[in-house]
């Protein structure tokens, strides 16, 4: 089973970006009998004002271990396809605490942009970390963000995030 991803966009005088819409990638596929595609996210660029990139984000939760890709396609009127997808980050099921992903958004301030991620973290027998990572510009190693809590159940974590440039930085958000 695979999912085709497409893209439109429009100028401001709403004229449209490409002829037709963009193809991102050739195919994003699962693995497995009942392959499903979870957390499609697409998602943004990789600057507020004057993207370059164009990311989109997915989960495959039919890999063992589950699996979140990543996909970088440059933003040009001349591009006909997206980039591959690569794998960012992986659940780790292994260890006796178990550490899960899901992907959140793809954000951009004029200086930095990032992969948000909710990443749930079993840190005893009945109790877990909820935080948000962040991959920034471009890089595959995570940084916190800073926002986070303690919770005695395997529900909760972040469904959402955000952030916006100030003209120092970004300011970042969660739900």
């Amino acid at each position: 089973m695979s999912h085709k991803v497409y893209l439109g966009g429009h100028y401001v005088n709403g004229t449209a970006y490409w002829t037709s819409p963009l193809p991102l990638t050739a195919s994003m596929t699962a693995t497995g009998t009942d392959a499903f595609i979870a957390l499609p996210r697409l998602l943004g660029g990789d600057n507020y004002l004057n993207s370059s990139n164009i990311y989109v984000v997915y989960k495959d939760i039919t890999a063992n271990p589950p699996v979140i890709y990543y996909s970088k396609t440059a933003e040009a009127t001349n591009t006909t396809t997206g980039g591959a997808f690569s794998v960012l980050v992986s659940d780790d099921q292994t260890t006796n605490a178990e550490k899960t992903y899901f992907p959140l958004k793809v954000w951009a301030s004029n200086f930095t942009y990032g992969i948000a991620v909710a990443f749930n973290n079993q840190t005893s027998e009945n109790t877990y970390k909820y935080q948000i990572l962040n991959f920034l510009n471009g890089t595959t190693t995570p940084t916190d963000s800073g926002l986070s809590y303690t919770g005695l159940t395997t529900d909760g974590g972040a469904v959402y995030a955000g952030a916006w440039m100030l003209s120092t930085g970004y300011t970042f958000i969660s739900d």
